[in-house]
């Protein structure tokens, strides 16, 4: 009977864990595209895999505009050679998220025949798949209070930029990590509707983050990202003022999975389910990395036994990553938006 168990123990683990490895890079792929904001990163070519400097990354952030040595001159003038303090660097540790996959004796017991069993290991695997989607979906933008968790957007793009840390850098005495914060509902002014007044602090904040130019090419925002609600206010404003702009057709894959379809200015407008109710972020896709370690991103580790139990077995995905800001002050958060019902 021990060999017997023993075999098909075997069987299963190899089968469930070729079943792994079979789809996902398709697993890869969609936690990337599934997810409008890393989504967003991948197609900027801010997915990247960064060998780790010992325990941490060290990332090159711009606190200033400009290179203080450019100047202008003339005949013999000479240029500043004075240390050129427009970067700093931030240490970034990459923080660990996993899953298990678990497998119990009786369940095996009942899915004995081959084609059942292909079915059971199959089912096992999506349930796997689904979890570590729906998990990156919200946390990369909420975030968590854990030490041990990534960091979300809605840290690196604070409501409160002058207080508490950004990965463990303070604030209130760092001002290269103050990034740019509007409440809405404390806009003084004779606007009509929360559609006019949400307009207006869009043009201000989009012109805002447009002074500071990001790491990359671009210098304005490339993406704004908001809630549902938010989204609602500003689809219905916009379709009843007859201006409306749909997202060009190379943009469709995201407006195909229902997270939104138009722009604002050049700057493609989504939403997403993990943004709070009453935000809305402008973001500069070249100023923000997803970094992932190498030969740790859903790898499979081997099955081990459950404790106690001789029968059940269990293995985990795991990935080892952070999200990252190069540029502070090229991002900007609207927040306490004035809804007018929608829910």
């Amino acid at each position: 009977m021990a060999s017997t168990i023993t075999q098909k123990t075997v069987n299963i683990d190899s089968l469930t864990t070729s079943t792994w490895y079979s789809i996902v890079d398709g697993v890869r792929d969609q936690v990337f595209k599934i997810t409008p904001f890393l989504n967003k990163l991948q197609e900027s070519g801010q997915i990247r895999e960064k060998a780790l400097s010992g325990t941490h990354w060290e990332v090159a952030v711009r606190t200033e505009k400009q290179d203080q040595n450019i100047e202008s001159f003339g005949k013999g003038n000479q240029f500043g050679v004075s240390d050129q303090e427009f970067m700093t660097r931030m240490i970034v540790y990459p923080k660990n998220i996993g899953t298990s996959i678990t497998r119990y004796w009786t369940q095996e017991a009942q899915n004995m025949g081959p084609a059942k069993l292909l079915d059971y290991v199959e089912e096992l695997v999506d349930a796997t798949r689904m979890s570590l989607l729906d998990y990156f979906e919200t946390n990369l933008i909420t975030g968590a209070t854990g030490t041990d968790d990534m960091t979300g957007l809605d840290e690196l793009i604070s409501t409160t930029p002058t207080t508490g840390t950004v990965q463990g850098i303070t604030r209130s005495t760092n001002t290269w990590t103050h990034n740019l914060v509007t409440d809405v509902d404390g806009v003084s002014g004779t606007n009509p509707t929360p559609f006019a007044t949400l307009l207006d602090v869009m043009d201000s904040m989009y012109n805002r983050c447009s002074e500071y130019k990001g790491m990359g090419p671009r210098r304005s925002p490339d993406l704004i990202l908001c809630s549902r609600q938010v989204y609602q206010l500003y689809e219905r404003g916009i379709m009843a003022s007859g201006v409306l702009q749909w997202t060009p057709p190379i943009q469709t894959k995201r407006a195909n999975l229902g997270f939104g379809s138009l722009f604002y200015k050049d700057a493609e407008l989504l939403w997403s389910p993990g943004v709070a109710s009453d935000r809305m972020y402008f973001l500069n896709s070249g100023s923000l990395e997803f970094r992932i370690q190498p030969g740790l991103w859903m790898e499979m580790t081997p099955w081990k036994w459950l404790d106690g139990r001789y029968l059940d077995r269990t293995a985990q995905i795991v990935c080892r990553g952070n999200l990252v800001a190069t540029n502070f002050r090229n991002q900007g958060v609207l927040h306490d938006i004035l809804l007018s019902g929608i829910t």
